[in-house]
């Protein structure tokens, strides 16, 4: 359910009810660490004639759209217009005490108590739409540009930088993500969301749809399917591991994930794409890295030897050691270039050796490319599936050992709260326990995030803790002393891992106060 109020309609005036009884909403635009306020939003807006956009096949938008209300139109156009903003597709109304308007993307506000440019404001329309996000912890010595617990991802950076930061963009409520269902990255943010299509050229960012979706209900307007937000509570999927993958280019790439994340066998947690594995050190798993593949298959590395050709030739020289290298083709460079540089590849193992008329294979230390001049521009460099075969060897029980799948079906969750009731002063104590379902063996090194749903719609998701040795984890629930008396508080305990569906287990306690 995307609105959580119901609306009234009397004469011109509008009565909001919301779920917590009669009388309009206090909207408030203060910021929480610990506590963020899930805001309940509920117009109901008197359409009029308006323009017509031609869509129907999810490529353009369609609908009514509206003029941008005089009070509206300097900061509207300081905020990139319809290009950036998107068309307004209501009127102007009174809420409380502000007055709003939405556009595709926003709903744009002012305070008229205020004076100036700061009586203007983006409505934090994001913290309404139950995003399934899960908190990581960023290390700020790495992080392109840290905002609470969440890093803005570096391609988006520019229009973050472009809304004023959190001033009007608000602060990252996810961290990236691929959308593989609207073959897209994103990112939500407070106030707008962002994305790039995969199709698209690095550097093109959009805003997502949030104004068409949470007034989806009451403006009659359909955005172009790549902005939309179908259900932005389950058709994204948390993906980690992006920003070392370089892009959402690369996702497609490197083909698709052909497990889910697992225990190595040397504790490392690791997943196989096609052609890659990635991995995070144990205990560590915002450490993301690439496996040497060919190594791991048994590929040889070549002895390095001195530079004979050069761009003329139509290839670029490695030096690996000394000015011993390797030669690569200028378009396997520009292809590595443009996929994430060395820093993902490595450096060349071998020459690019002939496997095939006008066909060659050069390894690197994580990953192989297939070169065929005579394709394509677009098809000439492509990755050798070495993910695949690394997969077939531990489906065969080879020398690895069988992967143990992060799932509902092979962990559980063990919770043990220090007690049933507390007072509004106490803080709770859960110990988290994780084993493997097929040996009951200790599940060491995974992350587990806490998220604690308060009557009213609070919400506090902790830092995320790592099991030790023997699979346990200890978090804390701060007090909860804005709780009444009497209420049940219910959490969620979740992996923190790249999962195609969450792993969860559910718990709850009673807030208390003994006479």
């Amino acid at each position: 359910m995307r609105l959580l109020s119901f609306i009234i309609l009397v004469g011109t005036r509008l009565i909001v009810i919301s779920i917590t009884g009669m009388g309009a909403m206090k909207i408030t635009r203060a910021r929480f660490s610990t506590l963020i306020l899930i805001f309940a939003l509920g117009f109901s807006l008197l359409l009029a004639a308006c323009a017509n956009r031609s869509g129907g096949d999810g490529s353009t938008s369609s609908g009514k759209t509206f003029e941008v209300a005089p009070v509206f139109r300097e900061f509207y156009a300081a905020l990139g217009g319809e290009g950036w903003m998107g068309s307004a597709i209501s009127r102007s109304f009174d809420y409380d005490k502000f007055e709003c308007q939405y556009t595709v993307n926003a709903l744009v506000c002012q305070d008229p108590l205020l004076s100036g440019e700061s009586r203007f404001f983006l409505y934090p329309l994001g913290n309404a739409l139950k995003i399934n996000a899960t908190t990581s912890q960023v290390d700020p010595a790495s992080a392109d540009l840290t905002t609470d617990k969440y890093t803005v991802y570096e391609e988006f950076i520019p229009a973050f930088d472009r809304l004023s930061g959190e001033r009007y963009a608000g602060s990252p409520i996810t961290q990236v993500r691929i959308n593989y269902a609207q073959q897209r990255v994103e990112q939500y943010f407070q106030n707008v969301g962002m994305y790039r299509s995969f199709s698209d050229p690095p550097g093109s960012v959009n805003l997502l749809a949030y104004g068409a979706y949470s007034c989806a209900d009451l403006c009659s307007y359909t955005p172009k399917l790549a902005a939309a937000l179908a259900d932005p509570g389950s058709t994204v999927e948390s993906q980690p591991v992006l920003p070392v993958m370089g892009g959402a280019e690369n996702s497609t790439v490197f083909g698709e994930a052909l497990t889910h994340p697992y225990i190595a066998s040397d504790g490392a947690l690791e997943q196989i794409y096609t052609s890659i594995i990635i991995f995070s050190p144990p205990g560590d798993t915002k450490n993301i890295s690439l496996r040497p593949l060919p190594a791991l298959l048994g590929i040889d590395a070549a002895q390095p030897a001195p530079q004979q050709l050069g761009n003329r030739d139509g290839v670029v020289f490695y030096a690996i050691k000394d000015n011993l290298g390797f030669h690569v083709p200028i378009t396997v460079d520009e292809f590595i270039a443009s996929h994430g540089g060395t820093r993902l590849s490595g450096d060349p193992i071998s020459e690019c050796v002939e496997t095939s008329a006008g066909v060659c294979r050069q390894c690197f230390k994580n990953y192989c490319l297939i070169y065929q001049s005579s394709a394509a521009p677009s098809q000439q460099v492509t990755l050798a599936p070495l993910g695949s075969d690394y997969l077939a060897l531990l489906q065969a029980g080879g020398v690895l050992n069988a992967p143990l799948g992060l799932t509902r079906d092979t962990v559980r969750i063990g919770i043990n709260q220090s007690s049933e009731r507390i007072s509004q002063k106490d803080e709770q104590q859960i110990e988290v326990s994780l084993t493997s379902r097929q040996d009951e063996s200790p599940l060491a090194g995974i992350d587990v995030v806490v998220t604690v749903r308060y009557p009213g719609g609070l919400v506090y998701t902790g830092q995320p803790a790592v099991t030790g040795a023997d699979g346990t984890a200890r978090i804390t629930i701060p007090p909860a002393n804005a709780i009444p008396n009497g209420s049940l508080v219910i959490y969620d305990v979740c992996l923190q891992t790249v999962t195609i569906q969450p792993v969860c287990e559910q718990g709850s306690y009673l807030i208390f106060n003994t006479p």
